[in-house]
């Protein structure tokens, strides 16, 4: 019966584990500070060399290193996968607990190798401490993880580990279980061992995709976001309100833009500095987003001007949510800032053949005239009207409506 070469197997696992170390040490240099854990998972792979090289000695050096060292730094490694998957993850590292398992796991192993040999014992304490730490990696990635296939990918590979390790845990109640050397490993060990090692090295894997995703996730993020306020920046509000205008064609429903300019921001920097400027501007964009609904858009076009457009509103409706907007920034001053107003042009959107630009500028022809109407208000634009003149729209400007007016 063919049975695998161990040692050939932990030499690849050894390889192996060399190069996922050297890619997750890479990325760590060279991924965002904000995905973190991966100087944990690099560590870790660092730690399993350790314990292969160590395993792989067994009978060549002492048993104090092939066997307890060995178990220490298996023990240590997998806690670090724990705490990286933990920091990546946003929860708290378990620290005490990992120590702790570290502590009773290498204190049973030097006692039942060093004190009283039994390697039963040894493996009946071993294995369940490790399938612990397993399956509170596995909490932690069900738990928190994006449902994405990369995440199914990393949490599948854990529970076959942890189901790896409970099958080795089951053998510890033969009576005639026993690992005499190299020269005589059975079957069911090498294959146990085989697999084992390729998870442990699949694990790290699914780790480097989940990170990736990540990474291409805020990647896409910061392209799409201002970097100060995380509103959208103009071109992914352009792509929304594109979006937007595909669903007005087919369900001939109403929208409603509202653009926003802050009043007298360039006096709020001048007189405060640029730094109360800027807390100005992430509040007023903090308090804007937290009063519009999750369906609603809203992004920075520029200096102190944003951009609200809110889908299936009416120009009725809208009003109302302008002015839960004005009522809350006439209460925002404080020691942090100072009391600022926001003027607000409004446009409905009817047609869905207006482009962003026309519906832009007929809204900020409606800012215009709050402007210079006193500030801190908002006018409405008249509709867009179509003319049957070919393929071309005709604009027509005449903010006529004020909903507040407060002498600012």
């Amino acid at each position: 019966m063919f049975i695998l070469d161990l040692r050939t197997v932990l030499l690849l696992s050894s390889v192996m584990s060399v190069l996922m170390s050297i890619v997750l040490f890479s990325a760590y240099r060279s991924f965002p500070s904000t995905i973190k854990g991966l100087g944990w998972w690099a560590a870790s792979c660092l730690l399993m060399l350790t314990t292969t090289v160590l395993f792989a000695l067994r009978g060549i050096v002492p048993e104090s290193l092939s066997i307890v060292a060995c178990n220490l730094a298996m023990f240590v490694a997998v806690g670090f996968r724990l705490i990286g998957t933990q920091k990546f993850y946003g929860h708290e590292p378990a620290l005490r607990r990992v120590s702790l398992i570290v502590v009773v796991g290498t204190t049973g192993a030097i006692w039942w190798t060093l004190q009283v040999p039994n390697f039963q014992m040894r493996l009946l304490l071993i294995a369940p401490l490790i399938a612990l730490l397993y399956g509170e990696q596995l909490y932690v990635i069900a738990k928190t993880a994006e449902r994405h296939f990369v995440s199914y990918f990393f949490g599948g590979i854990t529970l076959i580990q942890i189901v790896l390790v409970l099958m080795r845990f089951a053998t510890g109640f033969n009576d005639n279980v026993n690992f005499s050397g190299f020269h005589a490993v059975d079957q069911t060990l090498s294959v146990y061992l085989t697999i084992y090692s390729l998870m442990t090295i699949t694990m790290a894997v699914g780790f480097i995709m989940v990170a990736t995703r990540r990474l291409h996730v805020e990647l896409a993020r910061v392209s799409n976001v201002d970097p100060l306020t995380e509103a959208l920046n103009r071109r992914a509000f352009s792509d929304m309100y594109d979006n937007e205008m595909r669903r007005i064609k087919r369900h001939e429903r109403p929208m409603s833009l509202i653009i926003m300019d802050l009043d007298h921001f360039k006096r709020i920097n001048d007189k405060h500095g640029h730094s109360v400027g800027d807390r100005v501007l992430i509040h007023f964009s903090s308090t804007v987003t937290r009063l519009l609904r999750e369906t609603d858009h809203f992004a920075r076009f520029g200096g102190e001007e944003f951009v609200a457009l809110l889908p299936e509103t009416t120009a009725v409706e809208a009003q109302a949510v302008a002015r839960r907007i004005c009522e809350c920034l006439r209460q925002a001053g404080n020691a942090e800032i100072p009391a600022y107003t926001v003027s607000m042009g409004l446009a409905e959107v009817t047609s869905g053949e207006e482009n962003l630009d026309s519906v832009a500028s007929r809204a900020d022809a409606a800012l215009y005239k709050a402007k210079s109407e006193g500030r801190d208000r908002l006018e409405l634009a008249t509709p867009l009207k179509l003319v049957n003149s070919g393929s071309e729209l005709a604009c027509g400007y005449d903010p006529i409506l004020a909903l507040s007016k407060t002498g600012r």
